[in-house]
């Protein structure tokens, strides 16, 4: 089977998540996070080698890649097509980076939503106002645990909120 940009865009946007997803991160104390620290391989504000790299998404040998449509033979190329794949999940707001404090601040609130559920979208009345809004299911795992999450934001009278539920896993009979 042939990798293809979408397969490394769902690649990356799961790393990024896993990553980054939820938090603020101080630019002046721990530096603007380079895609070592983006993709997992090393802690923000680490220092990345080319040890730390091996066997990962940023090494050229890495499976992924002996699979890719392109020959991705280089350090350079491989950084640039993650890079390419980065611009283009922010382009679809699957990544958003903000800067709540102001850009002066050096503070970047980071949100990676799942790219499996994009497209999944639903229709749910305001507890408030009565309005009609739209909401994606998000599933969160954590601790041996699974939770289904809603996020509500009505734009008609700036109700917001989050439902949550606890979800039960249950193993096929074989």
């Amino acid at each position: 089977m042939t990798n293809t940009m979408a397969d490394l865009r769902q690649k990356v946007a799961g790393k990024l998540r896993e990553t980054l997803h939820g938090r603020e991160i101080d630019t002046y104390e721990k530096g603007k996070p380079e895609l070592p620290h983006m993709l997992g391989i090393v802690t923000i504000g680490a220092i990345s080698t080319d040890k730390a790299e091996k066997g990962t998404l940023l090494d050229p040998s890495h499976r992924f890649w002996r699979d890719y449509y392109e020959q991705k033979d280089t350090k350079n190329g491989v950084k640039k097509e993650i890079e390419t794949a980065i611009h283009s999940l922010k382009e679809d707001n699957i990544l958003q980076v903000t800067s709540p404090y102001g850009d002066d601040a050096g503070i970047l609130y980071i949100e990676v939503k799942d790219i499996n559920n994009t497209q999944k979208s639903m229709t749910v009345t305001c507890a408030e106002c009565g309005e009609m809004i739209k909401t994606s299911p998000e599933i969160s795992h954590g601790y041996g645990r699974y939770e289904l999450i809603f996020r509500l934001n009505c734009p008609e009278c700036e109700f917001s909120g989050v439902l949550e539920s606890s979800l039960q896993l249950r193993k096929d009979k074989e």
